[in-house]
């Protein structure tokens, strides 16, 4: 039996999704070393310090979660989804009286992990809180034939509490991932369509209550640097030019690794993280980029693909949850580095730095991936 099952495992591996993820992270290795070696942050003299081996460490301990994660037939994930929703909650509250964040910033959004004294590394617990609202949510809709208005407001206050802590940390980047997460897989779910409009009507129209209750002065500054960069030159307004600048510069085959001005002199900041789409775009130009992108398509569709095969679901939605997810942080990312969205603050999934973005991103992956691999067809209560 353990052979059979290896076996159909192996046949039903989505060879062309893993590879199109292996090749993003080889993508931002090269590129996070080319953004940190032989220099030092922007403004600052910094020793040699370079981010890369320990990307690639984190990298293969992203893909052994990768693998374990397709080890028990997904539909085991449903046993537990509402108690690791509670539990890592519980892990996000937390943040918010023993969270940490960079030296003189307000921010609280990393937990300290140490043994006998000894700092192991920050873990961020938004990133896999993603991955619990949405395991939570698909077993929340698998079998609601007739999504109520009551079902709506229940899907959207398992989305919404988490997305107002991640505001208090606060991170406005991570939080908007939670906006239209719950739409899509009320949509996916079958709600009706005047619901998930009429939500969204709501939500546009707290715009204005949002702005002027929730975001911070220096979220306010950003967006206005977005619209009048050049008035918030040497502030607010100096990653968004130098971003586009980069991107810009790039041209159609790019500098050549390494030798993009914006990265080297250190114009760019965050370049690592934020705005490392834009040393691509520089040291590779638009055919560089054009890659990143397709690759990127490819998840997306592989991800679809997996969605619309499995008759389960409890599948069907884990896929276009994960599909959501990684599809609105991309477009956030790529939009702010080449100027069509203000800067949240928001990495760029499989290539930017980051420990914790890197596992959540493969754990998310590798629960889609199980669907692939362990189809259930599940004769629902009700009708899907």
């Amino acid at each position: 039996m353990r052979f059979e099952s290896a076996r159909d495992t192996i046949k039903s591996f989505d060879y062309l999704l893993f590879a199109a993820v292996a090749s993003l992270v080889a993508i931002g290795i090269i590129f996070i070393h080319s953004a940190s070696a032989w220099r030092g942050e922007w403004g600052e003299m910094a020793p040699f310090y370079d981010y890369a081996p320990r990307q690639f460490q984190w990298a293969l301990i992203a893909v052994g979660f990768f693998f374990a994660i397709l080890v028990p037939r997904y539909s085991r994930f449903r046993t537990f989804a509402f108690g690791f929703y509670v539990v890592m909650l519980a892990v996000l509250f937390s943040t918010l009286f023993i969270g940490t964040g960079p030296a003189r910033a307000p921010v609280k959004r990393w937990l300290e992990i140490s043994i006998a004294g000894h700092h192991l590394f920050d873990f961020q617990p938004s990133q896999l809180m993603e991955v619990a609202v949405v395991v939570a949510i698909a077993k929340y809709l698998m079998f609601k034939r007739n999504i109520r208005l009551r079902h709506v407001l229940v899907v959207l206050m398992m989305a919404g509490v988490p997305m107002l802590i991640i505001l208090r940390q606060p991170d406005l980047g991570t939080a908007l991932l939670f906006v239209p997460l719950p739409f899509v897989m009320l949509y996916a779910a079958g709600a009706p369509a005047r619901y998930v409009a009429g939500f969204v009507g709501l939500a546009a129209a707290a715009v204005p209550v949002f702005w002027a209750v929730v975001m911070k002065p220096y979220q306010k500054a950003r967006f206005l640097a977005w619209l009048h960069p050049y008035e918030f030159e040497t502030t607010s307004g100096w990653q968004y030019i130098h971003s586009r600048i980069a991107v810009g510069s790039g041209g159609l085959f790019g500098m050549g690794l390494g030798r993009g001005t914006q990265n080297s002199l250190k114009y760019l900041s965050e370049k690592r993280t934020d705005f490392i789409f834009a040393v691509i775009c520089e040291e590779w130009g638009f055919v560089g980029a054009l890659i990143v992108i397709i690759l990127y398509l490819l998840i997306f569709l592989c991800g679809l693909g997996i969605a619309a095969r499995t008759r389960d679901p409890f599948g069907r939605l884990l896929a276009v949850g994960v599909v959501s997810l990684l599809a609105t942080q991309t477009f956030i990312n790529m939009g702010m580095n080449v100027g069509i969205m203000p800067i949240t603050g928001l990495t760029l999934p499989f290539i930017s730095y980051g420990g914790s973005s890197l596992v959540a991103s493969f754990i998310a992956v590798g629960i889609m991936m199980n669907v692939a691999v362990h189809p259930v067809v599940t004769l629902a209560r009700d009708g899907y």
